[in-house]
Order: C-alpha cells, then sequence, then structure tokens
C-alpha cells in the first residue's frame, strides 16, 4: 500500500470545464496588494540587506510603480520610518531606499500610497534575516546550528535551517557575555569568549511567533545548554507550534533527480508488439512497476503497439491509432491508454508524436495526471508545443496542419512538475462538416521519471491506492493505515447493486483515466433506487479527497434498454454531524470532450448527455473536505432524465488520500543539577547529576514511566518506544493533563525533603528564580516547601 496525497471546485447548476487549483500549491508572495479598480500604485519589491559588524544591521530599499499619479507625492513607510517623493511624470517607478530595521524580525509592515485624500495604496512587508557568519572554530568562539524540523523526532536530517533565533551566552556568574541570531541558513556565532571557559547558551523564539522547540533527540539538545569555549556544536530543533501533529514520516524530505531517470523505453519491445501482453499488465523499470490499461472503442488494430519506425522524429514509439469520428462535439469515439505507477513519481516527462491533420480529422489529445485519486493540473510552463499544435488548454492539444512523420512540429513534450502515480493519455478527432472515417494516430515516446521518492505536499499525505489490490477483490477493507482502519462498505436497501459492483477493478480497462479503482454500480428498476458506498474511517482524518469517475449518460440511441444518467451526491460527516462542501471543495473533469458533469449543488452531480471514454477525465468529479472527517457517503442514483427503467449503471471511486492528524507530541523533563551556590540558576561551571531515577505518576498516583537523567544530567518524557523511556504500557503525554515526576527511589530517600544518589544527599533549592532574558528557561521547578 502506498501512502501518498489530493486537490478540487464548483459552480451550481453548470458544467465546469475549468481547471481548479493545483496539487501543490506554493503561494509564497512578497507582496499582496488590497487596491481597488482604480488603484494606480503599486509595491513591485522590497529588498532588506544586512550586514555584520559584531551586529546584524539592516538596511532596506522599497521599488514603487504609479500610473495615472493623480499629482500628490507618494509616501511610503517602512517600519515605522516615513519617506515622500512626487512624481514627474503620470507613470513610472522609483526605488525607494535609505530604510533601516532595528533588530531582525519577520512582517515589518510596508505602505505607499498618493497622499491625495482618498487615493488608494498598496501593502507588503520585510523581513530582516539575519546575517550572522557561521561559527569559526577559534577556541575564543562558541556556536552551531538551529533548524526547522519537520518530523518531530530531534534528528538533523537535512531539513531547512531556522533563522532569527535568539542566542545568549552567559558565564559562570550568570553575566551575558555575547548575544547573536541564527542567519538564514540557522548558523550562528558568538566570539570574543575566554579560551576554556564554560557558558550556558539560550535559544528563544521571542521574535519568531507561532515556532517552539522540538523534542529533544539525537541531535538536538535543550534550549538552554552548557558548552565550552571553541564548540562550535551548540544546535538546537524548533517546530511550528500546532494543536496536530500530521507529518507522515515516510515521505521524502526533498528528492535528488541528479541520477538518470528510470525510462519506460519502447526500444525494449519488439516491432508491433503489446508491452503489457500479460496480466498484471505491467512493466518493470528497475525497482519501479509501470501497470497498463487501454480504451479500444474505435480503435484499429495497429493500436496500443509499439513500433520501430520514424513518428514524429523519434525512432520508437506507442501507437494511439482510430478510425475518425462524424463529429468533434460529444462523440465518445476515443481511445486512450494508462500508465499506472507503484508509487508516486517525481519529473515525470514525455513527448506526444505527431499530433496533426489527417484527411478531414484533427488529431485533439487530452492528458491528465494524478495523485492518490486527485488531478494534477498542467501549467503552459510545463508544455512545450511544436509550431502545427494549437494548445487549446495546458492538457488538451490539436493539430492544425499535415506534418511528416520525420518532423517534429506536431510534437507536444511534457514534464509534470509535481509528482503523479497514474497518467492518462486519449486520442480523440475533429472531423470537418463534410464528414471523416480517415484513420488517425499519435504516438507516445519514451517516458521518463526520478529514480527517487518524490516529496509530497502537503507532508502529511497519506494514500489508500487500489493499485495494491487484486481485481475482483471483494474485501480489501477494512485496512490499517498508522492505526486508522479505512473501510469501505455498500448499503443496498433495494437489492438493485450490481454483481460485478462493490469491488476492486484493477485489469487493463480503465474508468475516468484510472488504472485500479473501487467500482460502485447498480441496475435500478425505478426512478427512486439507489445504492450507497461508505467510507469510514476509525478516527477523524483531515484533507481527504478522491475523484468519483466516470459520471455520465447515455440516451440508448435509439434503444430504450441502454439508455441511463448517473446522478451521484457525496456528503462527509464528523460524528454524525454533516460537514459542509462547497463550490471551491470539487472540481469536475475535463478531457477531450471538454467536460460532461453538470453539477447541480456542491454535493450533487449528473452525467451530461455523454457516454465518457473510460480513459479520459470527462466524467470525474474530484472532491476534497479540508475539515476533518469521520465517515463519507457517495450515493449513485438515476437522474433526472433517466427513463422509468434505466439499464445498468456503474461509477468509479479512485484512490483515497488523506492527513492522518494527532495531538502534537509532548515532552517533559529537562535537567536535574548539583546547584553548587543553592540560588535556583542553572549556571554553566555547575556539575549535572547524571544516573538519577526519575518516574512519571499521573494525577491519580498511578505509575507511568521510569527514566534515568543521562551523563549531562538530562531526562525527558515524551511516549512509549522513545530511547531511554521505560513506559508500563502503551501512551504518551496528553495536553492539559497534570503528571507528577518524582526524583530518585523511595528505597534511597532516607526522608520525603531528601535525595540520596552516588552517597551524597541532596535538597531542592529555590523554586522559579532564574535570570537573563529567559529566567523561566534555567530556573528549578520544584518547590522545597512542599514537595507533594
Amino acid at each position: 500500500m502506498k501512502d501518498r496525497y489530493m486537490a478540487y471546485f464548483e459552480k451550481t447548476v453548470a458544467k465546469i470545464f475549468t481547471r481548479g487549483w493545483l496539487y501543490s500549491m506554493a503561494l509564497l508572495a512578497s507582496t499582496f496588494s488590497q487596491a481597488n479598480a482604480q488603484c494606480t500604485i503599486k509595491i513591485e519589491s522590497v529588498y532588506v540587506d544586512c550586514s555584520f559588524n559584531g551586529n546584524n544591521n539592516f538596511t532596506a530599499e522599497v521599488l514603487v510603480s504609479w500610473t495615472s499619479a493623480p499629482g500628490s507625492p507618494i509616501q511610503v513607510n517602512v517600519g515605522g520610518q516615513s519617506q515622500l517623493f512626487t512624481p514627474a511624470s503620470g507613470s513610472g517607478a522609483y526605488t525607494f531606499s535609505g530604510f533601516s530595521l532595528p533588530s531582525p524580525g519577520l512582517g515589518y509592515p510596508v505602505t505607499a500610497r498618493f497622499t491625495a485624500a482618498n487615493s488608494c495604496q498598496d501593502f507588503s512587508t520585510a523581513d530582516a534575516i539575519a546575517c550572522t557568519p557561521a561559527c569559526p572554530n577559534t577556541p575564543t568562539s562558541v556556536g552551531g546550528i538551529a533548524w526547522k524540523e519537520i518530523i518531530a523526532d530531534g534528528v538533523f536530517d537535512g531539513e531547512p535551517g531556522q533563522p532569527n533565533i535568539k542566542v545568549e551566552a552567559y558565564d559562570c556568574d550568570g553575566q551575558l557575555r555575547g548575544t547573536a541570531f541564527t542567519n538564514a541558513d540557522g548558523q550562528w556565532s558568538i566570539s570574543g569568549l575566554n579560551s576554556g571557559e564554560a557558558y550556558r547558551v539560550e535559544f528563544s523564539t521571542q521574535q519568531i511567533p507561532g515556532i517552539s522547540p522540538s523534542l529533544a533527540g539525537p541531535d538536538n539538545g535543550s534550549p538552554v545548554q552548557f558548552i565550552t569555549a571553541g564548540d562550535c556544536s551548540a544546535n538546537a530543533a524548533f517546530m511550528e507550534q500546532s494543536a496536530q501533529y500530521c507529518s507522515n514520516p515516510d515521505n521524502a524530505i526533498s528528492p535528488d533527480c541528479s541520477e538518470l531517470p528510470n525510462v519506460l523505453d519502447w526500444r525494449a519491445y519488439s516491432n508491433g508488439a503489446n508491452p503489457f501482453p500479460f496480466a498484471p499488465f505491467a512493466a518493470n523499470v528497475n525497482e519501479d512497476r509501470v501497470f497498463w490499461a487501454r480504451t479500444t472503442d474505435g480503435a484499429t488494430a495497429y493500436a496500443h503497439k509499439v513500433y520501430h519506425s520514424t513518428y514524429g522524429g523519434a525512432n520508437a514509439f506507442y501507437l494511439l491509432e482510430m478510425e475518425a469520428g462524424s463529429n468533434a462535439s460529444g462523440d465518445d469515439n476515443a481511445v486512450g491508454a494508462v500508465f499506472a505507477f507503484n508509487r508516486p513519481v517525481a519529473e515525470l516527462s514525455f513527448s506526444l508524436l505527431d499530433i496533426d491533420i489527417s484527411g478531414n480529422a484533427a488529431d485533439r489529445v487530452s492528458v491528465q495526471g494524478y495523485l492518490g485519486g486527485a488531478p494534477v493540473s498542467l501549467s503552459s510552463g510545463e508544455i512545450a508545443a511544436g509550431s502545427a499544435v494549437s494548445v487549446l488548454e495546458p492538457y488538451l492539444f490539436e493539430g492544425t496542419a499535415a506534418v511528416d512523420d520525420a518532423a517534429d512540429a506536431g510534437n507536444v513534450t511534457i514534464r509534470f512538475s509535481h509528482p503523479i502515480d497514474q497518467l492518462s493519455i486519449t486520442l480523440s478527432s475533429v472531423v470537418s462538416a463534410n464528414g471523416g472515417g480517415d484513420v488517425q494516430g499519435v504516438g507516445i515516446g519514451n517516458i521518463s521519471w526520478c529514480k527517487q521518492p518524490a516529496l509530497l505536499a502537503p507532508d502529511c499525505i497519506r494514500i489508500f491506492d487500489w493499485l495494491a489490490f487484486t481485481d475482483n477483490n471483494t474485501s480489501p477493507t477494512p485496512y490499517a493505515m498508522e492505526d486508522v482502519d479505512l473501510e469501505v462498505s455498500k448499503n443496498d436497501p433495494f437489492g438493485v447493486a450490481a454483481s460485478s459492483a462493490f469491488m476492486v477493478d484493477n485489469d487493463f480497462t480503465p474508468q475516468g483515466g484510472h488504472r485500479g479503482f473501487w467500482a460502485i454500480g447498480m441496475d435500478a428498476t425505478a426512478p427512486n433506487q439507489y445504492v450507497d458506498n461508505i467510507i469510514t474511517f476509525s478516527q477523524p482524518v483531515s484533507q481527504l479527497s478522491f475523484s468519483i469517475l466516470d459520471i455520465d449518460q447515455n440516451d440508448g440511441q435509439g434503444a430504450p434498454g441502454l439508455a441511463f444518467q448517473d446522478r451521484v451526491s457525496v456528503h462527509g460527516f464528523l460524528n454524525g454531524v454533516e460537514v459542509e462542501l462547497g463550490l471551491s471543495d470539487i472540481i469536475a473533469g475535463a478531457g477531450v470532450q471538454g467536460g460532461i458533469v453538470s453539477i447541480l449543488s456542491p454535493n450533487d452531480y449528473a452525467g451530461d448527455g455523454v457516454v465518457a471514454n473510460g480513459a479520459s477525465a470527462d466524467g470525474n468529479l474530484a472532491v476534497r473536505l479540508l475539515q476533518e472527517v469521520d465517515s463519507v457517503v457517495i450515493r449513485l442514483a438515476p437522474g433526472p432524465d433517466s427513463p422509468d427503467n434505466p439499464a445498468a449503471q456503474q461509477i468509479g471511486l479512485s484512490d483515497i488520500n488523506f492527513c492522518i492528524c494527532r495531538p502534537a507530541p509532548l515532552q517533559i523533563g529537562d535537567l536535574a543539577w548539583e546547584d553548587a551556590n543553592g540560588n535556583g540558576i542553572q549556571e554553566a561551571c555547575e556539575p549535572p547529576l547524571p544516573n538519577l531515577p526519575i518516574a512519571l505518576y499521573d494525577e491519580a498516583g498511578t505509575l507511568l514511566a521510569t527514566t534515568l537523567s543521562d551523563a549531562e544530567g538530562r531526562y525527558h518524557f515524551t511516549r512509549s518506544g522513545t530511547a531511554g523511556e521505560s513506559w508500563l504500557a502503551d501512551g504518551q503525554l496528553q495536553p492539559n493533563t497534570a503528571y507528577f515526576i518524582v526524583f530518585g527511589s523511595d528505597a534511597d530517600n532516607p526522608e520525603d525533603r531528601y535525595l540520596l544518589l552516588n552517597d551524597k544527599l541532596y535538597v531542592p533549592t529555590g523554586r522559579h528564580v532564574g535570570t537573563g532574558s529567559n529566567p523561566f528557561m534555567n530556573d528549578s521547578d520544584p518547590n522545597p516547601e512542599n514537595l507533594s
């Protein structure tokens, strides 16, 4: 079972042809505008420069453009500082410079406006990122790195640096001896210290709202650490504050596609051969498997085979070939192929060959990628079309002229910048008014993709993949994914469920451009009958998305017994309460037929007069539920235009992707030390207390876990399975819950007030008497006057 991700859109009582939102939504803009339609001023860019001369010094400049200036000056404000400039012309641009920012920080406000009354203005922000140098490894310096954890495990495994963390160094007398801020790569250093002297180093996040120290681990020390001058390994990890922890530890940190890619190379197959001749209709490409499905209605005997000849300038290709239809509008005559991968793949690329005009028919080709059942949209920057190809949409291409087989003018090269796990390609015809009958064909060139794991977004994505199950499997669920059970079941109150439905369909006949789906079907005998498919989760999941495949309609073409119209509804629930779907949560598919789903409401959809081709996205509707849900009901019923006794109907349910979110990981504990001067402050020259037995109890006095302080006096309680922690049962710390910590063992404590360790008696010192900028980080917490 592959763990993977999602995407969607809508509009009432209308066909939706528009591509909605993309998978990976990188909405990182440096500026934003709140100007109205008459606004004539714009902040083009904000640049902040940092220089370091023992301290970080920041200067800022703002590039502003305008048109139709009203004759008044332009005023720009940066972080409370203001400058004026009077334009000499009605339109132009000017750089405001000389602003200074006082300290490292994010989100200093920037505004630009005409000073005339009621003039518009533009807004942006300035980020002052420290430029502290990395640790120089001298005997009088200290330093290290701070990083932003993606997985809260205290392990540094290539995660990005965290800038602007404040670091302070205190000597053995508690005097502040240096301050630094981490730079853009998370590096920091403080110089000018005394060689060989010990220091207390404190990391704080007071100038970066929304983040906090991550869990302690092999590479991550406490926010308070003790080091000696000359040490450049004082490192600390930080994570975003969140009520939930949703990251998927199996998701790659970042893809490395520097090696030669995997290639489905048609030269490896004999001329005229079907490259996928036997069940399970798959090809092995190094460690990956590529599964295949195809449609054959209208296909010639030469289709779906490999040929070694020149086509679109290539010398080997996979052929899609068909008899041209009689009408471009609404004609389901098309031929297509689906290539499905056993994992999400990055940087998939290929070429469509020889999209042109043959006789009276023009080739029309659609391309659609999917990830975890959700459509992955193409943009214009991901395609390169030849001169004889019209790009109708980034996913839809049409020939405009006849092209010689040796030329590449009819080619389109496509490279998906976002990961996909399924690829569908469909060929149809656009035929002139005087009829068709010509044979049409296009080639598919070699398909290549990155060998390394793909980085999925969001990083919490898990994917339930029907491709992992055998064809006709009627009981693939319940299926456990990280302790969450997913189950798919049916409700058939009228006894009309089709015998071929409510099972895995994983053969070489695609539906909705998918190889591998869950079939939902019925053979109703009356308009009011229906079947339900119910998806349930053993705990709530978030960002759930999937596609309903092949919502279409058949008018019977003169045979009433073949007529039907699919009507589908989708409703999500959490604890029995419906979770609202909006128009922005759904998107209707579009392929060679331009989309054939009518959206009656955000929850209700129907086929619109046309039978969808199995390789095309035309009859699909993608759904996402951003809020948490624990169940979804998908209902298939006859549509309003169905006959009283409709023909058998079938739709498909795609792969399902979602995020599993748990309470944010919690941790308690820190440091046990010998307070030599008894002031209750962790000071640099005071020794730790190693091998101290420590126990965790709940509020009722039940022992939950035990541990020992390590060589540096550190101890923590987190959850069962954490190294160094011995839990009596599986569990973890829960938020808003009281716990008790007991230091030492009862057998070694002669009185409640004292603790015996290594033949020495200890007593708690002062409570909550910390010092410096972060007193709560360096104080002692037990109350020596009330130890219960």
